[in-house]
Formats: structure tokens, sequence, C-alpha cells
């Protein structure tokens, strides 16, 4: 199954899915459906606050989209199964683009784009990306085009591309969302919010006032790829190449200002392998995960992520010597754990000399540390579902029947295949991370000094003058 599910992930990057959709028979009925939704007097606003969720208002519209859809591909595969079947590949691409077009369908209904970097979702929840990224997954406005192992770099890449489906919607209809959501202090999401749109929509004026020709366009294009190298040569250089910090847990987010769109993008992001054995994911269920477009949040309550959203656009005009957080996780095995993060933002030497390109470009890394003895304790709670999973605690249990990871039949903790190279192999990462922690943590012990009595100090000048 999981042979398969590469096979198609890897098949479905090579393809143009927005060209196979506009170019299906029903794009034309199923645009003008968009069409009026969009220009509808914001539907989404008129929820009852005891129903959140934006799939209720448009449960019908979407069904009879994918009903519409369905039914012209089966028509089609029928009159084409000769070709189809002397043509495995294109069989498997004509699959690929179904489930896609569903997959972009559904993401333009759960969550609402405030701003390419800010997203408010359908649970009511606040979500910046470029902090946020690194504890949710798939709640990006981003499309997924593929997921690259960098084995040199130690971390795993997503390439990243615009979803053109998503609609931006006006700050008064995301206000008027979140002034049903209970659980917040409104006013101050209100003022935090606004402050923080009004900010970004000027740095776009500004910008905008540059008009780039076609031939400086497609410079700016060949820029972005020195911009990549410089970036995972950064990686390269302070992380993989580097002993001491070699175990160090990242989250990295890449950007760029788009002339073309006249708007930000953002083109990767990626984990580090120590924070993904950290949460108890490696590269393959790390893909799956993107594949099945499964929404994780790290943080379980929903009104911390909202909190944390706004502390980040308050930190944007406080300028902070240092951005930290605590939050609190839980793994994808249900272990409940006290991280921090630091957010750094990283400068490329080159645009730093040329002004016309010294905010084209962004580097947003977040590190994260952990305390010792927890470490060790998941170490312990691992160790425990390794060895005999039978024999867990009723706490324990509950944490893993709760988990996400077990959700999933396939991963379920029943099967001794799972346990035997899963967990083995984690186990060895994690106890490894722990060590060079230990060993980082000696090694930056500062020079102290110790008091000594004064009646030892007598003492040994006595006996040195005798």
């Amino acid at each position: 199954m999981e042979k398969q599910d590469n096979q198609f992930f890897s098949l479905s990057q090579s393809i143009d899915f927005s060209q196979i959709y506009q170019q299906s028979e029903g794009y034309n009925q199923t645009s003008k459906v968009f069409q009026n939704c969009h220009n509808s007097s914001s539907p989404i606003i008129q929820l009852e606050t005891s129903s959140l969720n934006i799939y209720d208002k448009y449960d019908n519209i979407h069904c009879s989209i994918l009903q519409l859809e369905l039914e012209q591909d089966e028509e089609q595969l029928q009159e084409n199964d000769s070709n189809f079947q002397q043509n495995n590949q294109s069989q498997l691409l004509r699959r690929a683009s179904i489930m896609w077009n569903s997959h972009i369908q559904l993401a333009s209904y759960d969550r609402m784009k405030i701003l390419n970097c800010l997203t408010l979702t359908n649970d009511g929840v606040l979500r910046m990306c470029i902090l946020q990224g690194s504890t949710s997954f798939n709640y990006q406005q981003q499309i997924v085009d593929y997921i690259e192992d960098k084995k040199d770099l130690g971390i795993v890449d997503l390439h990243l591309s615009q979803n053109p489906f998503l609609r931006q919607y006006t700050i008064g209809e995301i206000l008027s969302f979140l002034k049903k959501v209970e659980g917040i202090d409104f006013y101050q999401v209100e003022f935090q919010l606004t402050r923080f749109y009004n900010f970004i929509q000027s740095y776009y004026q500004e910008t905008n006032m540059f008009n780039l020709s076609n031939i400086q366009l497609d410079q700016k294009d060949e820029e972005l790829q020195r911009h990549l190298e410089f970036f995972y040569d950064y990686l390269g250089r302070f992380y993989a190449k580097n002993k001491e910090n070699s175990s160090q847990m990242f989250w990295y987010q890449i950007a760029r200002y788009n002339y073309r769109a006249h708007q930000s993008e953002f083109v990767r992001s990626g984990y580090s392998k120590s924070y993904l054995e950290l949460l108890g994911l490696n590269q393959s269920s790390l893909s799956s995960i993107y594949l099945r477009k499964h929404q994780v949040d790290l943080i379980k309550e929903k009104n911390k992520i909202t909190q944390q959203t706004i502390e980040v656009m308050d930190n944007q005009f406080k300028s902070p010597t240092e951005e930290k957080y605590v939050i609190l996780v839980q793994t994808f095995d249900g272990f409940h754990l006290n991280l921090i993060q630091r957010k750094y933002i990283i400068k490329n030497e080159e645009a730093k000399k040329n002004y016309l390109m010294k905010n084209d470009y962004s580097f947003i890394l977040i590190e994260f540390d952990i305390d010792i003895q927890e470490l060790q304790r998941l170490i312990e709670y691992r160790l425990k579902i390794f060895k005999n999973p039978n024999h867990l605690s009723i706490e324990e249990f509950i944490q893993k029947e709760l988990s996400y990871l077990f959700e999933d039949v396939e991963y379920s903790i029943h099967s001794q295949n799972f346990l035997e190279k899963f967990y083995k192999e984690n186990l060895e990462q994690i106890i490894k991370l722990k060590e060079q922690l230990i060993k980082q943590k000696e090694e930056k012990k500062p020079c102290g000094f110790r008091l000594i009595n004064q009646n030892v100090i007598n003492q040994y000048h006595k006996n040195t003058t005798v």
C-alpha cells in the first residue's frame, strides 16, 4: 500500500493539475458555482455560533461538483477503456487528476486566507504559518507538490506552490467570523490582527511601485535559485556538517516576493530528521500525512494556537532580542512534551548588498529545545511500547489510543511489523539525540569559581611560610 501511494505521489508531482482541471468538461459549470460562492455577500459569516464548520454551508455544492466530475470521468473512462488498458500510466495519471481536483476544492472551503502567512481555519483558529507550520500539518495555504529526502542535509524538504482556488477574504469578513468564536479575547484579536494586516498591506504597496520588465522577471526567477542554494548551503554548514549542531531539531520556511503575482509566496518548508524522530515520524510517514491530507495539530488546545499567533503578530512591532515560545505538544504516539521554539530570520548576504532585493527573500528558521529529563521520559515510554505494548498503564493506554499516528489502521500499535521497523530505529536515534544533547550541555557549562573558607586560606599561608 505504501509503495503504491509513493508511486502515485511521485507521478502526481509531474502533472500540471490546474491545466487538467480547466480542460475537464465540467470545468465551466463548476467554475460558475465557485464564482457565485465567491461573489456572494460573505456566506461564511452568516454561520451560527453553534456550528463553526464551513462545510455545513457548502456540503450540497461540493457534493454536486464531485458528483458531476465523477460521472463525466466515468463516462470518459468507459469510452476509452481499451486505450487505458494499453497504457496503465495514463490511467494512473487520470486517477491522480480526479483525486487532486477534490483535494484542491476541499482546500478552498476549510480555510480562509487573510494574508499569505496568515489563515483562519474553519475551527475558528488563527494560524501564523511562519511559526505554526512547524506544529500543524496540512493547514498550509500552499499545495505540497513534492517531498524530497535530502539525506546529505538531514532534512525532509517540501516543495510548495500557490493554490489558485483559495480566495482571499477581507479583514472585515475575518473579524465578523472571529466575533462568533468562543474562548478568545476578541478585542485583543481585533487590535493585533488589524494592526498586523495594515502593516503587511503597506509593505505590499511599497513593493508594488517597482514595475519589472519580462527580462527582469526572468532574472528574479534565476535569483530565486541562487537564494535557495544559499540557504541549503547554510543548513549544511551550520547543522549537517557541524558536529556541535548536527543533532539540532529545527523547521524552516523559505519565501520570496513574487513580482508577477504582486504578493509573497512560500516556495519551500522542511523538517530536520531529528525533529521528526522526536515527534515519532520519518520521511515515509510524513509523506503519507501530506498525501492523504491528514490535518494534525500538535498543540491540542485550539485557543492556544490563536493566542500564539497573536503573540507572534505583537512581536513584529516589539523587535525582541530573542523570539522564544514555550508550547505543550503531543507526539504522534501520544506523549506530551514541553518544547521551546526559537525563531530566527536568516538574511542572504547577497541580498544585503543589493537594495532592490533586500526584502525580496526570507528564510525563517525555528529551532527546538527540550529538557533532558523529558526526553528521558519519552525514551522510557517508547521502550515500554516497543517491548510490551500490552503492559501500558491506563494513562499511557489512553494517550496511545488518542494519538494521531495510531488512528490510522496501517500504523496500528498492534502491528508487530510496525513496532520492529519503526520503534527500534526511532529509539536508537532518540537515544543518540539524548547523548548528543547531554554532551552539548556539558560543553556549554560556563567557567566558574568556588568560595574557599578563610580558615583554609590562613592554614595554607601558615604552611607555606614555615
